[in-house]
């Protein structure tokens, strides 16, 4: 199989299916980087960050892979270059500034917060590459913020700050590069990138195992599991199928190349790159571009489509082949480099 490098020009990156590029996807992008545009000017204003220098602030989700519409929640995070230890934050500098920022958000239009708010809390460099595969990496949300920056984010502030701390952390997996510079693996990278998708799917399990009696909650539910099998998936495997498709040796250059496309922009360079994949590139184009329109309606309707049975069931089975084709890719993409043995053993 070809296999080509990715470049870093503005997204997107590489060709794209008509079924995307003159659909949806190409609405939602130009959306989407206006949204961003506008809030990259508006939160320079924000007085309350003066007094964090060394910090920058990241999207992530749906604005973060350019997918997002009115609808969409917005996912921020806040990362520190420094050590939690020297650059100890106040309590009530982090209050104003969170206030700020909820102001900010409100403002700008850009919907709620995730999950009432989840990730508003500083983190720090040192924490996020030290908990690397412990124990406590996700304690306190380390491995959630850490895997979100390398798979999906866009700087929001202090773009040098957030591309420095990104290198930073794509070195940490590289720490046996030197003795294997000739025919290095991003095996580490890949695992962490494999274990953050099974705890998606963990905590989604985590979930039914308390069964809610309220028929609403257990729609939003069956919604949010739709799309884990959609975008989740395309973040997680567009990004481990653009890995497999490098020439060995990887170095920590060709890997913050990937990382700075979109998600589907990483997957689509590695279908772009192969003649043998070019049926199931129009496949997977045609159902993504299927699961954008029906994820363009509102909560309301698209809560009614899990509503009826016959409607819940097809939406699923959808899902469910997608994900298939997904495998497909893989399994073809690692045929000849033998990647397979280390995405299973």
């Amino acid at each position: 199989m070809k296999n080509v490098r990715s470049n870093l020009s503005s997204p997107p990156k590489h060709p794209m299916p008509d079924t995307l590029a003159t659909g949806q996807l190409l609405e939602r992008r130009n959306w989407t980087l206006g949204q961003l545009e506008k809030a990259k000017k508006q939160i320079k204003n924000i007085e309350s960050l003066n007094k964090f220098p060394g910090l920058c602030i990241y999207v992530t989700g749906s604005y973060a892979r350019l997918e997002a519409g009115k609808h969409s929640d917005i996912d921020l995070f806040f990362l520190h270059k420094g050590s939690s230890k020297k650059n100890k934050c106040s309590k009530l500098h982090e209050f104003e500034l969170f206030s700020d920022i909820i102001k900010f958000g409100n403002d700008m239009g850009l919907g709620s917060f995730s999950n009432d708010g989840e990730y508003l809390k500083i983190q720090h460099i040192d924490n996020i590459i030290e908990g690397l595969g412990g124990p406590e990496d996700d304690y306190h949300n380390h491995f959630t913020a850490r895997m979100l920056l390398l798979l999906e984010s866009q700087p929001l502030f202090n773009k040098r700050i957030y591309e420095s701390v990104l290198e930073k952390i794509i070195e940490a997996y590289f720490r046996d590069y030197p003795d294997h510079s000739s025919d290095f693996r991003p095996i580490f990278l890949i695992n962490d990138i494999l274990r953050f998708w099974k705890t998606l799917c963990l905590n989604y399990e985590h979930k039914r195992n308390r069964p809610n009696k309220d028929p609403a909650k257990k729609i939003q539910q069956q919604v949010k599991n739709f799309k884990l099998g959609y975008s989740r998936m395309v973040t997680c495997f567009g990004t481990v199928v653009a890995l497999c498709a490098q020439p060995e040796p990887v170095n920590q250059k060709d890997v913050l190349i990937i990382l700075k496309d979109t998600p589907l922009d990483r997957l689509f360079g590695a279908l772009n790159a192969s003649e043998c994949l070019q049926t199931l590139r129009s496949q997977v184009s045609d159902e993504f571009a299927w699961f954008l329109e029906k994820t363009a309606l509102s909560t309301p309707e698209i809560e009614s489509l899990f509503g009826d049975k016959d409607k819940k069931k097809e939406m699923f089975t959808r899902r469910d082949a997608f994900s298939g084709l997904l495998f497909q890719v893989l399994q073809e993409v690692t045929r000849e480099n033998k990647y397979m043995r280390y995405l299973v053993i």
